[in-house]
């Protein structure tokens, strides 16, 4: 299929004057959504575990005041811009070009885990400090993952195995390590829920299910698109349980997000980055450096969970609204939960509108359905409720 991008050539830093240029190149028709490889929502069940979320198209360049575009990108895989300029979709998958990344997740802080015995995380209420109730929840969700909705793939619109209960038991034992994966769903989504009732709930189940369809649970799945092999011959690949990308979601949330919240859910941020510039080239080809902090679930989680909520409350206007526009600039325009997902599968340039039917949104809803145990309406209206910005929820300014 062919995918187009919409790169933004800054014509000056303080008239902030832009360019439009668009321009388009051959995705993989590999089958999966978004084209890439075959993947749990898209083409053909994983039951390995093994898919992640397919092609990702660029990203049109987005940017503050000043950033500079960096490269032009390829589609499938990223493109010119995120918040300032930098490149990179918000998260990616392959066009086929999967390789698995070596060791768990690492260079994390010990918080927000506890070792409990019983069946699961949080049975004895409350880890590092999360509401007992929205653990014991999402644990549940976890334990049971071979009998509820996260069991459930979509394949060509039919119902068959994810193989996420499989990939549960192998990299998140009962023990620290669920724990950990408990709390950073239960964190994240008490950060970056939609202030409104029932949201908590709704943000778990939909993160939760997400999962399924990026990674099929498994922390390590690293994925080469044509993007981040354009870059170092690998350097910027998507990563982790909901396949961020370093010069996009990490780059968008060390300028635009709040790090002491990322911090309170068990994330070591890198110190050293607070070094780089917006516009650093190193950010497009040292992500691989970074594995460990991205698998992380304390990490990964709550990055693409912000970035869910951030689009899903800003980017619903008919031009694309980045992270730097929506904390810095006013831009920002309501919107909800399915442009928030396709903003994460497409970058925040997608061709408007966003479609509800898209296998990825559709997925993930028809799961988050069976999460919080009503009928299957595709949008359901969780999806399509209208999401107002909040600037002092997501931005760090």
């Amino acid at each position: 299929m062919n995918r187009c991008k919409m790169v933004q050539l800054r014509a000056g830093a303080l008239l902030g004057a832009v360019a439009l240029v668009a321009s388009c190149s051959q995705a993989a028709s590999t089958p999966g959504f978004g084209g890439g490889a075959a993947d749990n929502d898209g083409g053909g069940s994983d039951a390995s575990g093994g898919g992640d979320g397919g092609g990702r198209a660029t990203s049109s360049s987005g940017g503050s005041g000043g950033g500079s575009t960096s490269g032009s990108g390829s589609s499938g895989g990223g493109g010119p811009g995120s918040s300032s300029g930098m490149a990179g979709a918000s998260s990616g998958g392959s066009s086929g070009a999967a390789s698995s990344s070596g060791g768990a997740s690492g260079g994390a802080s010990g918080s927000g885990t506890s070792s409990s015995g019983g069946a699961d995380a949080g049975a004895s209420g409350g880890d590092a400090g999360f509401d007992p109730t929205e653990v014991a929840r999402v644990a549940g969700w976890i334990a049971n993952a071979s009998t509820n909705g996260l069991s459930v793939s979509l394949n060509g619109g039919a119902a068959g195995p994810s193989g996420a209960a499989a990939n549960i038991g192998k990299y998140f034992p009962v023990g620290s390590t669920r724990d950990r994966l408990v709390d950073s769903i239960v964190g994240a989504c008490a950060a970056f829920a939609p202030q409104l009732p029932n949201w908590i709930e709704y943000c778990e189940a939909i993160v939760a299910s997400a999962i399924v369809s990026e990674s099929t649970y498994n922390p390590t799945e690293v994925v080469n698109d044509s993007y981040s092999m354009s870059h170092g011959g690998g350097m910027d690949p998507t990563v982790g349980l909901l396949q961020v990308r370093f010069s996009s979601t990490v780059h968008d949330y060390q300028y635009d997000g709040p790090l002491s919240v990322i911090a309170s859910i068990g994330c070591s941020w890198p110190s050293n980055l607070a070094s780089l510039s917006s516009s650093d080239a190193s950010w497009n080809d040292t992500g691989a450096n970074y594995l460990s902090f991205m698998e992380d679930p304390a990490c990964n989680v709550p990055l693409a969970t912000w970035y869910y909520f951030l689009n899903a409350t800003g980017n619903g206007g008919a031009n694309p609204v980045y992270a730097a526009g929506y904390c810095t600039q006013g831009q920002a325009v309501a919107g909800d939960v399915v442009v928030g997902l396709i903003s994460h599968l497409m970058g925040p340039g997608f061709t408007r509108p966003a479609d509800p039917n898209n296998a990825y949104p559709a997925g993930i809803d028809y799961r988050f359905n069976l999460l919080v145990g009503q009928s299957q309406i595709n949008p359901s209206a969780q999806f399509t409720q209208t999401l107002q910005p909040n600037v002092a929820q997501y931005c760090s300014h």
